[in-house]
């Protein structure tokens, strides 16, 4: 009896980690991504969208979080029915992304960091980004190193 708290604690702590550790699902549709995916592959990989935007030459989708109700996918798809590109915004403040991680998953496709910093209404705003594949893929990063969204084309 006097060892289950310590059972408890080690099972937590074990389960934790293999949490944090999982191959997120949102590494397979970015990397998977294909400029030929169509509305309806798009409807079999994360559902039916939360909210579609109608814009001049294209829908935006967004796709919400379940747990936050924050926006963490946005899909824009072409008058074709074709998708035009992907963002994925990780929004989960206990399991951050970091550059480092898309770093090392990229790291094989020709990346290139970049800063910027422009004056608006009188502030500085520094942007920091990772591309790759000539701007096919961007992470957008803040001071911190974390990740703040994530495109691809």
């Amino acid at each position: 009896m006097k060892y289950l708290p310590l059972l408890l604690l080690f099972l937590s702590c074990s389960t934790l980690q293999k949490e944090v550790h999982a191959s997120p699902v949102f590494w397979e549709i970015l990397e998977d991504y294909n400029s030929a995916w169509s509305k309806k592959q798009i409807i079999e990989k994360r559902g039916e969208a939360h909210e579609i935007i109608k814009q001049e030459n294209k829908d935006l989708w967004v796709y919400n979080s379940p747990k936050t109700n924050y926006q963490i996918w946005a899909v824009g798809i072409n008058p074709e029915n074709r998708v035009s590109g992907l963002a994925y915004f990780p929004s989960s403040p206990e399991k951050k992304l970091y550059i480092s991680e898309v770093e090392k998953r990229w790291k094989s496709r020709n990346c290139v960091h970049k800063k910027e910093t422009k004056l608006i209404a009188d502030n500085f705003q520094t942007t920091r980004t990772l591309e790759c594949e000539d701007g096919k893929k961007v992470a957008e990063y803040n001071k911190y190193n974390e990740v703040l969204g994530i495109s691809v084309k």
